[in-house]
């Protein structure tokens, strides 16, 4: 959740402003951060137990780049309200002592 209370702000500036030099530089960061916690590979098989939390991390740029990019091919209809879903749920996670 740190990673994305960092960049949901700066997602939400960055629509409000039209600008998508935000989504380049943040794709960057998100590729770091999810290599880092080995998102994409076996690298930390505890994660598994957390698949809502590492497909809000996956998703949330498609989900902000479609509402600058309405008519992309990628901004499936579903994608927002699953992505608010599996945020809601991490965000719960998180707060658990």
């Amino acid at each position: 959740m740190g990673f994305l209370g960092a960049e949901l702000p700066e997602m939400e500036a960055a629509i409000a402003a039209r600008d998508r030099d935000y989504f380049e530089d943040a794709m960057g960061r998100m590729l770091d951060f999810s290599s880092t916690w080995g998102f994409k590979s076996q690298d930390n098989p505890a994660l598994s137990r957390f698949p809502m939390c590492t497909e809000a991390v996956s998703d949330f740029l498609v989900v902000g780049m479609c509402r600058i990019m309405t008519t992309s091919d990628a901004c499936e209809p579903g994608l927002p309200a699953r992505f608010n879903t599996n945020l809601q749920k991490c965000r719960e996670l998180a707060s658990r002592p």
